[in-house]
């Protein structure tokens, strides 16, 4: 982790872990393991629900009542950004 983006982060989280705390004049510190998991998974693991949620029409299947079905497929649409009622309509036939 010491070129690119990877080496940038490495260096900017470094400089705050070690940065004085105002109160204590002590450093910072790193904090905990899931502290540094969840910065670095914000950091370089980027998602797209749109994606997904399009994805997810693909395959939808009806395994309880229509209500519920519809209650999903409603939610997944508006996940997806697809705007297009043509686009969709295979997808509920």
């Amino acid at each position: 982790m010491q070129e690119k983006a990877a080496g940038d982060w490495a260096t900017n989280r470094t400089t705050v872990a070690l940065a004085p705390n105002p109160t204590t004049n002590t450093p910072t510190g790193f904090g905990t393991w899931v502290d540094f998991l969840n910065d670095f998974r914000n950091t370089f693991i980027t998602t797209d629900d749109s994606a997904d949620a399009r994805r997810q029409l693909l395959n939808i299947k009806q395994t309880g009542t229509a209500d519920d079905y519809n209650t999903q497929f409603r939610s997944l649409v508006t996940c997806s950004n697809i705007s297009d009622k043509n686009a969709l309509l295979s997808q509920r036939l």
